[in-house]
C-alpha cells in the first residue's frame, strides 16, 4: 500500500500524466518501446507542456532524430 501511495505522489508531482497515459495506449495498442511511444505522444502535447515540448522539438531537430509518424497496429505487421 505505501508502495502504490509513492507511486502515485511521484506520477502527480513529476509532470508526465498527460504524456505517461498516452504513450501506454501506443506501447499496449501498436506495440511501441516505452521510450518510443513516450516521445511519440509528448511531440504533440505543446497545448499542455509548452516551453518543454518546444525544446523537445529543438533537440529532436538539433540531433535529427527520427520521430514515428505513420503508426502501423501490431496485427498489421
Amino acid at each position: 500500500m505505501v508502495a502504490s501511495y509513492f507511486g502515485g505522489l511521484s506520477i502527480g508531482h513529476s509532470e508526465v500524466g498527460v504524456c505517461h497515459a498516452l504513450s501506454y495506449g501506443l506501447s499496449y495498442v501498436l506495440g511501441y518501446h516505452h521510450g518510443i511511444a513516450n516521445c511519440i505522444a509528448f511531440n504533440q502535447l505543446e497545448d499542455i507542456y509548452g516551453d518543454a515540448v518546444k525544446e523537445f522539438h529543438f533537440m529532436v531537430e538539433k540531433h535529427k532524430i527520427d520521430i514515428p509518424k505513420k503508426h502501423i497496429k501490431r496485427s498489421d505487421c
